[in-house]
């Protein structure tokens, strides 16, 4: 199923990025650790590092087609100071991966990557393939863009007229524009009232997973609250769980023990 969601699958994490729920190879062991850390790298407020740039190079050349890709997009939309590096390096992968890389060679000759891509998308209808196809990681990183922006000047982002997004980019423009002090109790808030889980409590718990931050302390205190009710306790053991490819094993131990004390 594609509809609303052409997005990577990864088994056991949300996953922090747009790509989730398409028809994929799942992203699994140490193909999920690396996109974790790319994930972390696009949401981080502070400055990229020459490791993060190391890192973002080193998982552009990996023979997973969906993480390579997304390495690719991170790279492009934090401007990385070895962007150059990583398209030479992603544009010989072969898949959706080199045909990006050598797209945004080509955009780079004429401009600013972001501001040509726009025009391309501008009244283009979404892909109808089930897969994720490079337009969908075009997509992916105009979302990344705004949200960034959005975030730096704590307010709404603004959408550029004539470019459509899937329901889970929509989300992310919709409740992932928080900044990250403010992240967790502005998405809290609306999990609360939400009485059973729904499509609506998927695209919160996603946006709430685009931070660099896991909000493990935030989640874990929440859910040892007496008086908070038990369904939204559920949705915070799916955030964590969603998110654990980027809890240290301490932590992994202390959400199995909130698991099991739920259950009981």
């Amino acid at each position: 199923m594609r509809s609303n969601m052409h997005m990577v699958y990864i088994v056991g994490l949300l996953c922090l990025s747009i790509n989730l729920f398409a028809n994929r190879q799942a992203i699994i062991g140490e193909n999920a650790k690396d996109y974790s850390i790319v994930s972390t790298i696009l949401w981080k407020d502070l400055a990229i590092t020459k490791d993060d740039q190391n890192e973002l190079l080193r998982i552009s050349k990996t023979d997973h087609d969906d993480v390579a890709s997304y390495a690719l997009i991170v790279a492009a939309t934090r401007e990385v100071p070895n962007l150059n590096a990583i398209l030479q390096s992603a544009a010989r992968n072969g898949g959706n991966t080199s045909l990006i890389a050598k797209h945004f060679f080509e955009l780079k000759e004429k401009g600013e990557i972001l501001e040509q891509l726009e025009k391309e998308l501008h009244n283009k209808p979404l892909s109808l393939y089930s897969a994720p196809t490079p337009d969908d990681f075009y997509r992916d990183m105009i979302v990344f863009r705004l949200l960034l922006s959005a975030r730096s000047k704590n307010t709404e982002p603004v959408i550029p007229p004539g470019i459509l997004f899937e329901a889970n980019q929509s989300a992310l423009l919709k409740y992932g524009w928080q900044p990250e002090r403010k992240a967790f109790n502005y998405i809290f808030q609306l999990l609360l009232k939400e009485p059973k889980r729904s499509d609506k409590t998927v695209h919160l718990i996603f946006a709430l997973s685009a931070y660099s931050k896991v909000f493990f302390d935030e989640a874990t205190n929440a859910i040892a609250t007496s008086n908070i009710p038990l369904i939204t306790k559920q949705y915070l053991i799916d955030y964590l769980m969603q998110n654990k490819y980027r809890l240290s094993k301490e932590q992994i131990d202390k959400l199995k023990k909130l698991q099991m004390q739920l259950q009981q």
